[in-house]
């Protein structure tokens, strides 16, 4: 666990829930970089 809290991001692909400093979704293997500049992450 890491100790900032509750911070996440969801997977644009898949929805699936990540870090926020991940750079690929584990579930899918999106690579979240590629949608930085696409959408905001909540």
């Amino acid at each position: 666990m890491r100790s900032r809290g509750s911070a996440t991001a969801r997977c644009p692909e898949c929805g699936f829930e990540l870090e926020l400093d991940e750079d690929e979704c584990p579930n899918c293997g999106a690579i979240i970089g590629d949608y930085e500049g696409d959408e905001e992450f909540q």
